[in-house]
C-alpha cells in the first residue's frame, strides 16, 4: 500500500479559523506566571488578554469589552458557575493543577453559546491518567493544595481528585489564644476558603464514554467575641456546588452525540448574633441575610461532519432556575419584649430553553461559521424569547494573512444586582420579569490575523457593541439598610443602555523556551440611565482608555525559569461631589453636611501600573521532582489607588487616593510524581 503521512500542528493556526475574538492560554504557561501570594489564578491571567479588564486592585473579576461582571458565562466542564472567586474576589475558584484548558470568547459567538452578553469562559478539567498514578502538591503562604490521579481500570477508566485549603485561621487562632491568655475578653477569628475538584471517566467501548465532574468550594469568614456578660458571633459564608454527567456517543463514523446533565448552586449567608446576660437581665439579637441561585440543566447536541470542509452542529438546552433574591430575618429580646421579623421573599422560579444550529463551511479562500440561536424564558406567567443570528468569517489573503469579520446578537435573562465594585453580600441573582426586560446586545467586529515564523501569532481587531436594558440600583438603594422595601426588589432597579467600542492588538508566542505576549486595548465605554445622572451619558466605572499587558516566561536552564508581567491601565472612573453644604448640627450627611454630585463618574483615579516577577527552581528526584517558587507582586511597590477618601482641614476639603497592596513577596514549595 502507499505511504500514509499524518501531520498535525500543536495548535490550530489562527489564520485557518473562522472564529475571531477568542484567546486561549496554555495551562503550562498560566502556571509559570507570577501570582498574588503565589496562588496561580486563571482569571487573573485572562485579565492580561486584550479586551479583558480587571476590576478592583488584586481581584479576579473580569470586565469584557465594556460589559458588566455578570455578563460573563463561565463554564466548568459545561456547568455555569455564578461566583468563581474566593476571598471577595482576590483568588479564583479554580485549582490550576486540575485544569486541562482555558479559553475566552469575547465576540463572534458561535450559535451554541447563549445566556450572556459579553464573554464565554470555558474551563475544562483534566480527565486523569488512564495508565499510571500521578500526584502533585504545593505549600504556599496562604494555602496548600494536593492532587492525585490514576486509572480505575487501565485503558478504560480513570479518576482525578484535587483539594485546596487556606490556613490563615489555623495560624491565627493559636496566636490569638496566646495573646488573650490572661484576659477576660476572648476573640476567636475564622478566615479560610477551601475547594474540592473531582472527575472520573469510563470508556465502555469505541462508541460510548461516560464522564462525571464535580466541584465544591466555600469561604467562611467571621469572629466570635466573649466576655463576662456579652457574646457576639458574626460570620459570612458563601460557596458553589457544581456537578455534571456527560455521555459521549458516536452514532456513526461522522455523527457524534453529547448528552449532559448539569447542576449548579450558589448560596451566601451572613449571620450576626449578639447576647447580653447579667443575672436575670437578658438581651438578644440575631440577624440573618441570605441569597442564592440553583440551576438544574439538560443539554443535548449532535455533531455531523460530512467532509473536511463542512461540519454541522445542532442542539438544545434546558435549565430550571430557582432564585433566593435576598432575605433578611431578625429576632430580638429586650427588656422582656420579644419580636421576630421575616423580610424573606418567596423563591422565584423560571425555565430557560434554547435551540441552535450552526454550520462551519469552507469555500476556497472563504471560511465561515453561520448559525441561529433561539432562546426562551418563562417566569411567573411571563414569556420572553429571542432569535439571535451569528456569523463569523475568514477570508485568506495573499501571504497567509486572514481577514476576519463577525456579527452576533445576544440575550441575557439572569441578572446580577451588584455594587459594581467588590462582590458583596448584597449582590443578588434575579430573573427577568414582566417589568424587568431581558438584557440584549449586538456586536460587530473586523480584524486581521496571521501566524509568523511558525510559533508567533498576531491579531488586530476593532469592535463596536451596544447593550440594552442593562440594570443598576437606583441611587441610594440598599437591601440591608432598607429591608422593608426589599420585599419587592424590582422597585429598586432601573434599566438603561450601554455601548462600547475600541481596538485590540495581540502578539503572542505560546510554545518554546521563551513564551509570552504583548496585549494592548484602546476602548471607550459609556452608560445611560433615565434615573441616574439626570439621564445624561456617563463613563462606566471600568472605562479605561488604554490597557497594556506585557508578559514573558523564559527557561533560563534545566533547573531555573523566570516569568514577569507588567500591566498598565488608565485610572478607573469615580464620583466625587462638586459642592458641599455643612449641616447646622454637624451630624447629618457626609463629613457633617450634604454633598452634591453634578455628574456621575466625574473623576479619574491615577493611572494603574505594576510589575510582577517570579523565579522557579526545579530539582529532579528518583520518584519525580520538587520545586521552589519565589516572586513578588507589585515589585516596585507602586501605590495604586484602591478607593478615594475625602477629608477636611484648615485649607478646605481634600481628596486622597488610598492604596492597599504594596510590594508583596511570596514563596512556595511543591512536588510532582
Amino acid at each position: 500500500m502507499e505511504t500514509v503521512q499524518v501531520r498535525a500542528d500543536r495548535v490550530h493556526r489562527i489564520e485557518e479559523e473562522s472564529q475571531m475574538s477568542r484567546n486561549e492560554v496554555p495551562v503550562e504557561q498560566i502556571r509559570k506566571l507570577p501570582a498574588l501570594l503565589g496562588e496561580t489564578d486563571v482569571l487573573k491571567t485572562l485579565q492580561l488578554m486584550p479586551g479583558v479588564q480587571s476590576g478592583a486592585e488584586g481581584t479576579s473579576g473580569i470586565f469584557v469589552r465594556g460589559g458588566s461582571i455578570d455578563q460573563n458565562l463561565i463554564l466548568v466542564d459545561e456547568v455555569p458557575i455564578y461566583n468563581p472567586t474566593h476571598v471577595l474576589g482576590i483568588f479564583s475558584s479554580f485549582n490550576s493543577d486540575a485544569i486541562k484548558s482555558v479559553s475566552i470568547t469575547k465576540g463572534g459567538f458561535p450559535a451554541r453559546y447563549g445566556g450572556r452578553l459579553s464573554s464565554v469562559v470555558e474551563v475544562i478539567m483534566r480527565d486523569g491518567h488512564l495508565n499510571e498514578f500521578h500526584g502533585s502538591g504545593q505549600i504556599g503562604l496562604v494555602s496548600s493544595k494536593l492532587l492525585f490521579e490514576g486509572p480505575i481500570v487501565p485503558e478504560k477508566s480513570s479518576f482525578l481528585v484535587s483539594v485546596r485549603r487556606s490556613y490563615i485561621d489555623i495560624i491565627g487562632r493559636p496566636i490569638a489564644k496566646l495573646a488573650q491568655k490572661d484576659m477576660k475578653e476572648k476573640v476567636v477569628p475564622t478566615a479560610y476558603f477551601h475547594d474540592l475538584t473531582a472527575k472520573a471517566n469510563h470508556r465502555f467501548n469505541k462508541k460510548h464514554r461516560l464522564l462525571f465532574s464535580g466541584y465544591y468550594g466555600a469561604d467562611n469568614y467571621g469572629v466570635k467575641y466573649r466576655d463576662v456578660t456579652n457574646e457576639t458571633d458574626a460570620y459570612v459564608k458563601w460557596g458553589n456546588y457544581l456537578g455534571s454527567l456527560n455521555w459521549n456517543h458516536r452514532m456513526a463514523p461522522k455523527l457524534f452525540a453529547n448528552t449532559t446533565l448539569t447542576y449548579t448552586r450558589y448560596r451566601l449567608n451572613n449571620d450576626i448574633g449578639y447576647s447580653y446576660t447579667d443575672g436575670e437581665d437578658r438581651e438578644f439579637l440575631n440577624s440573618l441575610y441570605y441569597s442564592g441561585i440553583t440551576d438544574l440543566g439538560f443539554k443535548y447536541s449532535l455533531d455531523y461532519a460530512p467532509g473536511n470542509r463542512h461540519s454541522l452542529k445542532m442542539g438544545m438546552e434546558w435549565t430550571h432556575h430557582t432564585y433566593s433574591p435576598g432575605a433578611l430575618t431578625y429576632r430580638y429580646e429586650l427588656d422582656g419584649e420579644k419580636d421576630d421579623q421575616d423580610y424573606s421573599q418567596y423563591h422565584l422560579k423560571s425555565m430557560e430553553g434554547a435551540f441552535y444550529v450552526e454550520d462551519d463551511m469552507e469555500f476556497g479562500r472563504l471560511k465561515m461559521n453561520a448559525g441561529l440561536h433561539y432562546s426562551q424564558f418563562f417566569t411567573e406567567g411571563e414569556f420572553h424569547h429571542s432569535l439571535q443570528p451569528r456569523l463569523s468569517m475568514r477570508y485568506k489573503l495573499p501571504g497567509n494573512w486572514a481577514l476576519k469579520a463577525s456579527y452576533a446578537r445576544m440575550a441575557q435573562y439572569v441578572n446580577l444586582l451588584t455594587s459594581e465594585a467588590l462582590s458583596l453580600p448584597t449582590d443578588l441573582w434575579v430573573p427577568s420579569t414582566s417589568s424587568i426586560r431581558p438584557q440584549t446586545s449586538w456586536q460587530g467586529a473586523i480584524g486581521a490575523a496571521k501566524t509568523l515564523w511558525g510559533d508567533y501569532e498576531l491579531s488586530i481587531e476593532g469592535y463596536y457593541k451596544e447593550m440594552n436594558h442593562v440594570l443598576s440600583y437606583k441611587p441610594g438603594v440598599s437591601f440591608i439598610i432598607d429591608p422593608v422595601s426589599a420585599s419587592d426588589w424590582q422597585e429598586k432597579i432601573t434599566e438603561g443602555r450601554g455601548w462600547s467600542y475600541g481596538a485590540e492588538f495581540l502578539f503572542q508566542k505560546k510554545f518554546g523556551r521563551t513564551t509570552g505576549w504583548v496585549a494592548y486595548t484602546l476602548s471607550w465605554n459609556n452608560r445611560q440611565f433615565d434615573e441616574i445622572n439626570k439621564g445624561e451619558v456617563f463613563p462606566f466605572k471600568y472605562d479605561r482608555r488604554h490597557d497594556i499587558s506585557v508578559v514573558l516566561s523564559h527557561d533560563l536552564s534545566d533547573k531555573w525559569s523566570f516569568s514577569g508581567a507588567w500591566i498598565y491601565g488608565t485610572g478607573n472612573a469615580y464620583s466625587i461631589p462638586d459642592t458641599h453644604f455643612p449641616a447646622p448640627d454637624g451630624y447629618f450627611g457626609v463629613y457633617g453636611g450634604y454633598s452634591v454630585y453634578s455628574d456621575k463618574n466625574n473623576y479619574r483615579m491615577s493611572d494603574y501600573h505594576r510589575l510582577d516577577v517570579s523565579f522557579k527552581r526545579t530539582k529532579e528526584k528518583k520518584w519525580g521532582e520538587t520545586f521552589w517558587t519565589f516572586g513578588a507582586y507589585n515589585t516596585y511597590s507602586r501605590m495604586n489607588p484602591f478607593f478615594v477618601t475625602m477629608s477636611e482641614d484648615f485649607y478646605g476639603r481634600r481628596l486622597k487616593e488610598v492604596a492597599i497592596l504594596p510590594v508583596i513577596p511570596y514563596f512556595s514549595w511543591g512536588f510532582k510524581f
